[in-house]
């Protein structure tokens, strides 16, 4: 019977546009988040906790990393659960702060998101990522916004390279 009333909440609830910088009403905010689900957090999870030990950290953006790091039984890279872009604009966390502290704990995967400072894009542009890191694995998650597919890639520390003093990755 819920299902169905779906219909009849959106018909006195739903505005058809809404203009930006103009603030939702509270309840339209409530029924717009609580309509997502973040379907492929499972399956990246499963991935990080059976490609890393227990001791190794993950990073990515604030909307999702911090999940997938609880249903992994990881942690988050140097304690960073606030990893939103606002924070590196207007550098209350620089760039570096963050990378050079991700990368002394054990950071073994970069969880790239849409919207966030861990975008794709900007990820393939940072010459620590180019060096550091290579894409292993990507889902596209059709549950999560109503705009279609939402991609998670996930990036993996390599191996076989190292920065020059011995750690496993630096800013640069």
């Amino acid at each position: 019977m819920l299902p169905g009333l779906s219909g009849v909440v959106e018909a006195l609830f739903w505005g058809d546009h809404r203009e930006r910088g103009d603030s939702e009403p509270g309840y339209r905010h409530y029924l717009w988040n609580k309509k997502r689900t973040f379907s492929t957090a499972p399956a990246i999870a499963d991935y990080v906790a059976s490609h890393s030990a227990p001791d190794e950290t993950i990073a990515g953006g604030s909307t999702a990393a911090p999940l997938v790091a609880l249903l992994a039984d990881r942690r988050l890279a140097a304690g960073e659960v606030d990893t939103n872009n606002k924070r590196f604009k207007t550098g209350l966390l620089t760039e570096k702060a963050f990378w050079d502290a991700a990368c002394a704990d054990r950071l073994r995967f970069v969880l790239a998101l849409p919207n966030t400072y861990f975008e794709q894009r900007h990820l393939e542009s940072l010459p620590v990522m180019q060096r550091y890191f290579r894409v292993v694995q990507r889902w596209d998650d059709d549950d999560l916004t109503y705009g279609g597919a939402t991609p998670f890639v996930l990036w993996e520390r390599r191996a076989d390279v190292s920065a020059p003093d011995g750690r496993p990755c630096r800013w640069e």
